[in-house]
């Protein structure tokens, strides 16, 4: 399903493709420490550096929205953000093992419920899970469920 999605949509969602860096925000690549770790490396800044203001590198907003601007202008590369990671801990019925059967919520004919997800989406998950709506919702039962094979 993911590949049909990427192929129509021409960007992998496994990282953060180019189309989706204009929805990132300071949330979205400050909620991952390895990215602010990355970035701070990268200029040539130790994990206990702090900035002009005192704070510690995960609490800095303004290195923060420095690292934002690079994003967004393609200086450092797009932070983590893989939407199959976002839709394990959020559209699964069940927990997600290799090779079971599962159902995943894909949203209806009107749309995604957004009471159904196990945790809400950001501005580039939603995108994405909007997306997934208007390929599979014709697939889904009619509240919203489709049941899938998983195995990798």
């Amino acid at each position: 399903m993911n590949s049909i999605l990427e192929t129509k949509l021409g960007f992998d969602s496994r990282g953060c493709g180019e189309n989706l860096k204009e929805l990132l925000t300071i949330k979205d690549i400050a909620s991952d420490n390895t990215n602010m770790i990355s970035w701070n490396i990268s200029k040539g800044r130790n994990v206990d550096d702090k900035d002009v203001e005192g704070n510690e590198i995960f609490r800095s907003t303004h290195w923060q929205e420095e690292m934002l601007k690079e994003v967004k202008l393609g200086i450092f590369k797009a932070p983590y953000c893989d939407f199959w990671h976002y839709q394990l801990n959020a559209v699964f019925r069940n927990k997600v093992q290799n090779d079971q059967t599962n159902s995943i919520y894909v949203g209806t004919k009107e749309g995604i419920n957004l009471k159904k997800l196990k945790k809400q989406p950001n501005e580039w998950q939603l995108y994405l899970l909007k997306e997934w709506n208007k390929m599979f919702h014709h697939l889904a039962d009619k509240h919203g469920w489709i049941k899938v094979e998983l195995w990798w």
